[in-house]
Order: C-alpha cells, then sequence, then structure tokens
C-alpha cells in the first residue's frame, strides 16, 4: 500500500500509520516531475536508501569497484586491453607488462629535462642573461616565423628555462648560429649534450620534440641525421597519443589548457609537414598516415580564437602536403606505355594555383609575416617545378629522340626554375632568407642545377621538334639561340648569388653556402663555356686548312655559298614560343615567362658560346654529370648521396 501524508497541514504520518502504530514511509510520484519539485530534490531522494539493507548492497558494490583486480579490466582480448594498461600508455617496458598489480602506481622518474634546472646554459655560464634573453628574443620573432613551432603567449623566457632546459638550448642555438656564431659552438654542444640524455632515459614531452625539430631545421652542413631525427620525433609523439588528435574540441577549457592542447596539435601538424616534405625531397617512405584531425586541420584549426598569425602558414603547409600526397600517387599510376599525362598535369598545375591563391588571399587577411607570404609563393613554385618534372622523366635520359609532346613541359619547367630563383633574388624578398630554414636553401639549389641542366635539354628539344621555315633557319645559326637561352640561365643565377653575397651572413651558414654554391656553379658553367669555345676555335682552324688545301690542289671544286644571313635571336625566341604554345594550348601563358631579358650580353668574365651540336646529339656539357654534381653539392654543404637527384629524382617522388 501507499501512504499519504496530508502535507499541507504538517503532518509527517498518515492517519493510518498513527492509528496502528506503524513507520510511515512515504514516496514522491517517480513517474514525473511536477514543476514545483527541482531535479535536485529528486536526486537526494533517490541517493536516500529507503531500506537499510539498499545502503548496504550500494557501499558493497562500490567498495568492489574501488578493489578490482587486474582480471577485472579487460574489456575486449586484443592486446591494448588484455595487458597492463599502464605499460600501452606510453611506459610500455617489460616490468610494467608482466606486472598485475594495479592498484599501486610505481613512482615516476622524474624527467632529465625537468629534474634539474641547473642544466641550462645560464646556470652553467654558457651565456649570460642579457645575451640568452636577446638571442630568445631574436629566434621568437624572426626564426620562428618560418616554422610555425612555439606559440609566443605560452613560451615566455622564463616558462621554457623552467620546463626544458633542451628547448631553451636549442632556441638559442639556433639564434647564435645567425647572429652570434662566437658562441654557438658551444651552445650547439650543450644542446647535443640534452638531446642525448633525453634519448638515453626515454624522456617524452612536447618540449623535447620542438628541441629536436628546431636543432633538425637548422642543422650543420654535414649533418645528415635529419631523416632519423624526424623519425624519433614522430616515434616519441606517437607515444604521447597525438595520432589520436580529434577535431572536437572538449568543453569548459581553461584559456592555458586551450593553449597546450594547441601546442601538442601544432607540434603534430609540423611533424606531418616534416614528414611529407623529407619524404618527397629524399624518396624515403613517410611516417605519418592521413587522419581526420589532419585532414580538417586546413579547413578550421586556424580559425580557433586563440589561433596564431602564422597557423594560417601551418595550414597551408598542411593542404598543400595532402595535395601532393594525392597528385603524385595519381601520377605514379599511370602506366609509362601510355603516358599521356598532359591533360592531367594541366588540371594538377590548375590546383596548386588555386592553392596558392586562396592561401595568400587568407595570409594577407591575417597580416601574416612578409616571409609567410614569401613561403606560400616559394613552395608553390617548387611544387609546379616538380609536377612538368616529372614528365620529362623518361625523356632527358634519351634525348636523341625527342617527342614533340614534350618541348612544352621542359620549357614551363624551365620557366619555373627560373621563377623560382627570381623570386628570391628580388630585393624585398632576399633578406628574408638570412634567417629561413635549411630546406628552402636545398630547394633553390635544386632550381639552380635543375635550370642549368634542362636550359641544354630545351636547346636540343627546339632544334629537334620542329620543322617550319623560322626553325629551318635556326639549323643554320643555332649558335645565337643557344647563346640567348644560356644567357638568361647564367643572368637569373648571378643575380640570386649577388642577392646572397648582400647578406654578409657568418662562415658556415645558410646565406653563405648557398652563396658560394651559386658562385660554384657560375664558374663551372665559365669554364665549360670556355672548352667549348677552345673546341669552336680548333674546329674553325681545321676547317680553314682544309679548305686552303682543297682550294689549292683542287681549283675547280666550287666552294659552298655561305648560309642565309639569321634573324635577331630574340625574334627566333618568340617563334619558338608561338610555336610551342600552338602544339599544346595546356600550357599557354606559362611557356614565355622564363625569356624576358632578351637584351642579354654577357660580362667579359662570363662569356658564352655555342657548342657544334654532337654527332650522337648528346650535349657535351659538365653539367650532365650526376657525380660530379654530387661532389660540388657536397662540398658547398649539401648532402645528396643518400637522397635523390637528377634524373634519378623523377621516379621516386610521392
Amino acid at each position: 500500500m501507499k501512504c499519504h501524508i496530508n502535507i499541507d497541514q504538517g503532518a509527517t504520518q498518515c492517519d493510518r500509520c498513527i492509528r496502528k502504530s506503524l513507520d510511515c514511509v512515504f514516496r514522491k510520484h517517480r513517474r514525473g516531475r511536477r514543476p514545483a519539485i527541482k531535479a535536485s530534490s529528486l536526486s537526494e531522494q533517490d541517493s536516500t536508501p529507503t531500506n537499510p539493507n539498499d545502503g548496504q548492497l550500494r557501499r558493497f558494490s562500490s567498495e568492489g569497484s574501488k578493489h578490482q583486480t587486474f582480471w577485472d579490466q579487460s574489456e575486449t582480448f586484443q592486446p591494448p586491453d588484455l595487458l597492463n594498461k599502464d605499460a600501452m600508455k606510453g611506459d610500455f617496458s617489460l616490468e610494467k607488462v608482466l606486472s598485475t598489480n594495479v592498484g599501486a602506481k610505481a613512482a615516476r622518474r622524474p624527467s632529465a629535462d625537468k629534474a634539474d634546472k641547473s642544466r641550462d646554459p645560464l646556470s652553467l655560464g654558457i651565456v649570460n642573461n642579457h645575451v640568452a634573453t636577446s638571442l630568445f628574443d631574436v629566434f621568437m620573432r624572426k626564426l620562428n616565423n618560418y616554422i610555425c613551432q612555439l606559440d609566443p603567449n605560452l613560451h615566455t623566457f622564463t616558462s621554457v628555462q623552467e620546463k626544458s632546459p633542451f628547448l631553451l638550448t636549442a632556441c638559442l642555438a639556433v639564434a647564435a648560429k645567425v647572429l652570434n656564431p662566437s658562441v654557438y659552438p658551444y651552445l650547439k654542444e650543450h644542446a647535443e649534450k640534452l638531446k642525448m640524455e633525453c634519448f638515453r632515459r626515454g624522456d617524452k614531452s612536447p618540449e623535447i620534440v620542438q628541441g629536436i625539430l628546431i636543432l633538425t631545421y637548422w642543422k650543420e652542413s654535414d649533418d645528415t641525421r635529419a631523416w632519423l631525427s624526424v623519425g624519433y620525433a614522430i616515434r616519441l609523439c606517437m607515444d604521447l597519443g597525438y595520432y589520436k588528435f580529434s577535431p572536437e574540441e572538449p568543453e569548459e577549457e581553461s584559456e592555458l589548457a586551450v593553449r597546450e592542447r594547441r601546442n601538442a596539435e601544432r607540434t603534430w601538424l609540423v611533424l606531418f609537414v616534416y614528414d611529407r616534405s623529407i619524404s618527397l625531397q629524399t624518396g624515403k617512405p613517410r611516417m605519418i598516415d592521413r587522419s581526420n584531425f589532419l585532414e580538417t586541420a586546413p579547413n578550421t584549426w586556424y580559425k580557433h580564437p586563440l589561433a596564431l598569425p602564422s597557423d594560417v602558414l601551418l595550414c597551408a603547409f598542411v593542404a598543400l602536403r595532402l595535395l601532393t600526397s594525392g597528385l603524385f600517387e595519381l601520377l605514379e599510376g599511370q602506366s609509362d606505355s601510355a603516358r599521356n599525362i598532359d591533360p592531367l598535369l594541366a588540371i594538377l598545375q590548375r590546383q596548386v594555383q588555386a592553392w596558392q591563391d586562396h592561401w595568400l588571399e587568407i595570409a594577407e587577411a591575417a597580416r601574416c609575416e612578409r616571409c609567410n607570404i614569401l613561403l606560400i609563393q616559394f613552395y608553390g613554385l617548387h611544387l609546379r617545378l616538380l609536377l612538368w618534372s616529372f614528365l620529362l622523366k623518361p625523356s632527358l635520359p634519351q634525348s636523341a629522340s625527342l617527342p614533340p609532346t614534350k618541348a612544352p613541359a621542359i620549357w614551363a619547367s624551365h620557366t619555373n626554375a627560373l621563377e623560382m630563383l627570381r623570386l628570391v633574388s628580388q630585393p624585398d624578398n632576399s633578406p628574408l632568407l638570412f634567417f629561413a630554414q635549411d630546406s628552402i636553401h636545398v630547394m633553390i639549389a635544386y632550381a639552380t642545377v635543375f635550370v642549368v641542366k634542362v636550359s641544354r635539354y630545351l636547346f636540343l628539344y627546339l632544334l629537334k621538334t620542329f620543322t617550319n621555315l623560322v626553325i629551318q633557319l635556326l639549323l643554320c645559326v643555332p649558335r645565337e639561340v643557344q647563346i640567348e637561352l644560356e644567357g638568361i640561365t647564367v643572368e637569373t643565377i648571378r643575380t640570386t648569388a649577388q642577392s646572397f653575397n648582400k647578406q654578409v651572413a657568418p662562415d658556415k651558414s645558410s646565406c653563405w653556402l648557398q652563396a658560394r654554391f651559386l658562385q660554384k656553379v657560375l664558374r663551372e658553367f665559365n669554364e665549360a663555356a670556355q672548352l667549348r669555345l677552345r673546341n669552336e676555335q680548333e674546329a674553325d682552324i681545321a676547317r680553314t686548312k682544309l679548305n686552303q688545301y682543297q682550294s689549292h690542289d683542287h681549283p675547280a671544286v666550287v666552294q659552298p655559298a655561305p648560309p642565309p644571313a639569321p634573324p635577331p635571336s630574340s625574334m627566333l625566341i618568340d617563334s619558338i614560343v608561338n610555336s610551342i604554345n600552338s602544339t599544346d594550348s595546356n600550357t599557354t601563358g606559362m611557356v614565355g615567362v622564363g625569356l624576358q631579358s632578351r637584351s642579354y650580353q654577357p660580362p667579359h668574365d662570363m662569356s658564352i658560346s655555342a657548342t657544334p651540336l654532337p654527332e650522337d646529339g648528346q650535349p657535351e656539357f659538365v653539367f650532365s654529370d650526376d657525380t660530379h654534381w654530387e661532389t660540388m653539392f657536397a662540398n658547398a654543404g649539401f648532402n645528396i648521396a643518400n637522397g635523390t637527384f637528377m634524373p634519378e629524382v623523377y621516379s621516386t617522388f610521392e
């Protein structure tokens, strides 16, 4: 039965229970809640046991849940759920795996990077506080804009010094490399020492990952550990669970918690970009798979209220690397027997151009740094160069038989390489490269060698693939056009070298190495030209002697008439450009960009002469020797022995 109490009269028992001297138990209506009754009162009423036995049962079940054993925890029969969960969450060791005691938590070793604050470079006397704060300020204001790594609101000098002496030393070392070379060796040595201690102890934190990446971006010229270091950093982040990031944000987070979470997400995005970039440059496998978080980041992550201006550049790079993966996977799927991919390349080129236009507009609206805008333009040109060069893979090694459809690709790739060099040599852009990371300089070196090597192949294509009247005149005077093409190449490289020389960079820095490299290219070019000039002079002398001999011993022999006077070289090149444009409409608007300097005259120390075509059609040119170029890159500070290089690079892209 139910007891009914007259609450309005203040009764505590019903009439029946009072009459029979019974305990009156009153239960409120449970099928619904009246508007006058709060949910909190219902929950309090529900939590009150109506029976002493009910309370004992509840206490027993709660105490039982607190004392769950190892054998009560498994949800599935997979190793991550079946074995000790502490071992599956980043503390994987035999001791953890073989332990069944889940109640007692072992004391965790303090991180070597945080345990001893006296290991930072200030406490050791490597630098004083004034030098350290100045170098750190330069890193955050200048260098950090190129790598989109640290949050200035979260990574202050004091907080970084307290959190991670390794990260602090790494920031100071790379800043000293370009601004204070006298203290750089000591900071670099201490950073490497702290890095090895973190590796030896197995320490894991986002600051350690960031320190590893910073040392990798601005490494020594003979350092070949980039791929290994990035792989180790990726493993650390996977152990920290970064691969599980979700696009959905947690609710009710403090600003500090949001910044720390975005700091971890930013580190994972930077690693994804670096992983795909180094795979593209070296041809080695990728280590980070695509995920929902990575694929949605370019659309939303930079729009967060706490986002940084440099997050726009980071999301642009993520979008570019996602696009790059699909592009080269699509190109590699085309069979060599039916490689008619010109229309596909035209579509891909438009996608890259759309990417560049889209992110330039966003970067300008967000008032990003000038270096961010420069990098978007530079990476767009670099990717287009890779796309066009992909089409040249089956052609350049076999230049004796040149299909006409390859000429637009060669011309467009030659144009893209020239535009990359012109972009970085502009007066407004060249000072920005003083702080640029090493990968930018590797791309510049690639464009330099590409434009030199392809300029010779381009000349052969022009002579072999077109047969109209204007090109027939070219066969009489190939020297004029060759001087024009090689002259434009030399002028562009020389302007780029001068822009790097004006930086007055410290010895062994990236700009210093780049200037030396470009100067060496010009010297090699000049030596090759002088060699060809001597060969031509010797050939002219031999022909003159032969003609004199024939006219003396055989006076009846009629000397051939001299060839017709050639038109100006600029007119010939314009005719060639028009012929190429009419050959393939997909490349219209891109072909004639590379020949903007019609009036180029080589200086007295850089005169360029033509070489008569060899009988086998192969170019007699020093830049066709890849072994020679590997040595030159090593001498100039770019180690490519374990990577990919022309022309083998075309077969190893993503």
